[in-house]
């Protein structure tokens, strides 16, 4: 229930909030993107990281207050501006959105260690102006911002014409949490093929599996060089 709610939450925060929309959530982790205003980069850049504080309280403060007993939650977010080649493949339509390019591949790679913390990228930084540049700190090929020195995120959110607050987002949860109680979800053995249009955040089958997570080596830095030409990329 803690990671459907969650991810309810911060799809709501980046599409109605901000104006962007949810790519992929795998497991612990959710895949945003961010593409408006367009052909303003810096205010997409600031808005970027308005959108990750609003989050990071929304997972913190907001989650806390509504799931008193649930262990706190820990955020890492990555953040970085490039190209994005965006598509729907695949044999189930809009269930494998994805967005290939430097971007999202260093947002991934950068967050790895920045617990309590909002990553950023090399490019999105250097969008930020000289005040937001302030907030962060070098971290190896990237620049951090711990969350936890800040200390009034709404504040900022809010002063910026960001229409977002903490207790949005915890009446969001509450609602959420009061339309799924924990005994309308079965959590149940596999005892015969899964049929995945079954299952959903009231019905989980758990089964023992091989996980396997396949890379194409290479694959991000060749769109990278093709630098929007349409024809080779398609």
């Amino acid at each position: 229930r803690a990671l459907h709610l969650t991810r309810l939450e911060l799809r709501r925060i980046l599409q109605s909030i901000f104006d962007g929309d949810k790519i992929q959530v795998q497991g612990g982790k959710f895949h945003g993107l961010l593409f408006r205003p367009y052909d303003d980069p810096e205010t997409m850049a600031g808005d970027a990281v308005l959108a990750g504080l609003a989050m990071y309280s929304a997972l913190t403060e907001a989650f806390s207050d509504v799931f008193g007993a649930y262990p706190a939650l820990i955020p890492a977010i990555g953040i970085e501006y490039g190209e994005c080649l965006v598509a729907n493949i695949g044999i189930r339509g809009d269930r494998e959105l994805i967005s290939v390019g430097n971007a999202a591949n260093q947002a991934a790679k950068i967050l790895v260690g920045g617990t309590d913390a909002i990553t950023v990228g090399n490019n999105l930084y250097d969008l930020l102006s000289s005040d937001e540049q302030a907030w962060f700190t070098p971290s190896g090929n990237a620049y951090r911002l711990d969350c936890t020195s800040i200390e009034d995120i709404e504040a900022i959110v809010r002063d910026a014409g960001v229409e977002w607050s903490v207790q949005s987002s915890i009446n969001k949860f509450t609602e959420d949490k009061d339309n799924l109680p924990l005994s309308d979800i079965s959590i149940e053995d596999a005892r015969e093929t899964i049929d995945i249009t079954r299952l959903g955040p009231t019905r989980v089958k758990i089964v023992p599996a091989a996980n396997m997570f396949v890379d194409i080596d290479g694959y991000t830095s060749l769109v990278e060089s093709l630098d929007g030409d349409t024809d080779e990329l398609a």
